[in-house]
């Protein structure tokens, strides 16, 4: 039980091709953490590595959006 959220946390820090499918991930990592910590229950693996996974892929996102727009905006 909970294994949901981790799971799902998880897939959507890896969907990194739509910009906030990430944050939303990692959103969810950190609550799956918390929930354990207030059960006194260590978190789980699969949370931590969508947590990590989740700032990972949206920094990738942000960079991949950023590199976009700017080739729009420069002239050719």
């Amino acid at each position: 039980m909970g294994r949901g959220m981790d799971i799902t946390a998880l897939v959507l820090s890896l969907l990194f091709i739509i910009p906030p499918l990430p944050f939303i991930g990692l959103i969810l990592g950190i609550i799956s953490v918390v929930k354990s910590s207030k059960k006194k229950k260590s978190p789980s693996n699969i949370a931590i590595a969508a947590i990590v996974l989740g700032i990972i892929t949206s920094i990738l996102s942000i960079l991949a959006l950023i590199s976009i727009l700017w080739s729009f905006i420069q002239p050719v």
